[in-house]
């Protein structure tokens, strides 16, 4: 698989990052400034020097940071703890690990969150998963498409480095500001990268295959270019709301023109124990809406494995972009996109990842019921094979469980969740090209009902609930 107790108003939202304690301020990365800034630094790569300060602000009764050690894993990891109530005024807990502070690797993602069972009492704790290449949640990916299928298949990996660098790799800098005291934010930036080429590649997209036909990237390493692209990763969470806002701006404005990168967004990322820690829950349910149709897996209560049927033909307007997973015990977790509105560039708001994404094993298009597998033994990469019954891995619009699987009737217990688009952005496709990559989700956690035979979870009731503007499901902006 290819694959971080002061009151304070509007007017005085303080920031610490880095070395620094500021208030006021705004814009191009500056501490204060909104989403739109870079991540600062020039030369791509991050500095060792980033660590985070103290975290500590907010009131009782509304959202509250403090600088907490928690024990995960067998290890130690400092982290920046937020605490508020929901949307029952039950208390949850998010945590987001620090970059330097003592901690082994680099910071800038959630590695545990909590919040209060169904019943109101029981405490239900997620973790990070002990993966250490995955491991946590809300860190940035983006995959460079792929250019060639004889050996090395993107630019980056001709010139040694990874296509698709997961931000957890990568140092980070972060910190928090109060809205009051019912708002927070806290802001994760960094330098991320984008390998391409000096000259523009026009993109003759073909639908049916769903990716750029024409011709082949040069392969001569002087008509490539590393490109500087920081990534800003703004949490927001709010007292009287359920679950956490997760604003990305990917800024590619090194870039001078469209055709010279081209590449997909799988952030927010990661993979945490949702099923209250317990890492060989197995998964039970998928289901997703896409740019146009909504996929349920009809497994009943049997585990999801590469036999489970499925549809992928329902037309459901009440939901925006979702992508959902359950355990067989009952717990969910899940990305919720907030609207439509505010995407950047145009294009990222059209059909995910493949053009083809309803064929079945004959190449042609199935928008119902599953196809039936042949007799194969193991799990065949290959499409024509007949060893799928779930579709075919590489055309899931939101890398998940596709991933998760070794043997054809095994079930899985990895819990990689993943926001999807396609890999044309950056081409020169009308719409797929901009100074910025932008789009927001929420991050659901419930210990919902499992899905049975097509039934609702309780994650897609509560996008259901966003799309109708209820203000409890989701963290606001300011």
């Amino acid at each position: 698989m290819n694959a971080t107790k002061k009151r304070m108003g509007r007017a005085a939202m303080c920031w610490a990052i880095v070395t620094l304690t500021a208030c006021g301020g705004g814009g191009n990365g500056n501490p204060g400034g909104d989403s739109s800034g870079g991540s600062g630094g020039s030369d791509g790569s991050g500095s060792s020097g980033y660590s985070d300060l103290s975290c500590a602000g907010g009131e009782a009764g509304g959202v509250q940071a403090s600088d907490v050690s928690l024990n995960l894993n067998g290890s130690a990891v400092s982290v920046c703890q937020y605490s508020w109530p929901d949307s029952r005024g039950l208390p949850r807990t998010l945590s987001l690990k620090k970059q330097g502070n003592g901690n082994p690797g680099n910071g800038g993602y959630a590695v545990q969150a909590t919040y209060k069972g169904v019943d109101g009492q029981t405490l239900i704790t997620v973790n990070a998963a002990a993966d250490e290449a995955f491991g946590g949640f809300g860190y940035f990916v983006s995959h460079e498409k792929y250019r060639w299928y004889d050996g090395a298949n993107t630019i980056a990996q001709l010139h040694g480095e990874d296509d698709s660098a997961r931000g957890l790799t990568l140092p980070s800098k972060g910190g928090n500001s109060f809205h009051g005291i019912r708002q927070a934010r806290h802001r994760i930036q960094q330098n991320y990268y984008r390998w391409g080429t000096t000259n523009a590649w026009v993109c003759q997209y073909d639908a049916d295959m769903g990716q750029c036909s024409n011709g082949e990237t040069p392969k001569d390493l002087t008509l490539h270019k590393r490109y500087d692209t920081p990534v800003t990763i703004d949490w927001y969470i709010e007292a009287g709301t359920d679950y956490p806002r997760i604003a990305i701006h990917y800024d590619i404005s090194a870039v001078p023109q469209a055709g010279l990168v081209m590449f997909d967004v799988r952030g927010p990322y990661g993979a945490m124990e949702f099923a209250n820690s317990e890492t060989q829950a197995l998964l039970q349910s998928v289901v997703w809406k896409d740019a146009s149709r909504v996929f349920r897996t009809l497994n009943a209560r049997n585990p999801l494995h590469w036999n489970t049927p499925w549809r992928w033909n329902g037309v459901d307007d009440g939901v925006n972009r979702m992508h959902i997973m359950s355990t067989q015990n009952g717990f969910e977790t899940g990305l919720l996109a907030v609207n439509t509105q505010g995407i950047e560039p145009a294009g990222l708001a059209q059909d995910d990842y493949a053009g083809g994404f309803g064929k079945d094993v004959n190449n042609d298009i199935n928008w119902g019921v599953s196809h039936r597998d042949q007799d194969c033994s193991v799990l065949s990469l290959d499409p024509k094979s007949g060893c799928y019954e779930l579709p075919l891995s590489g055309v899931w619009p939101y890398q998940g469980a596709n991933y998760s699987y070794v043997a054809h009737d095994t079930p899985s217990t990895n819990k990689l969740l993943a926001w999807g688009s396609h890999q044309r952005l950056g081409s020169t496709e009308a719409g797929m090209f901009g100074a910025a990559v932008k789009y927001e989700t929420c991050w659901g956690l419930d210990a919902g009902k499992a899905l049975s035979g097509g039934s609702a979870m309780k994650l897609y009731q509560q996008a259901v609930l966003l799309k109708a503007g209820n203000a409890k499901v989701c963290a606001s902006k300011f």
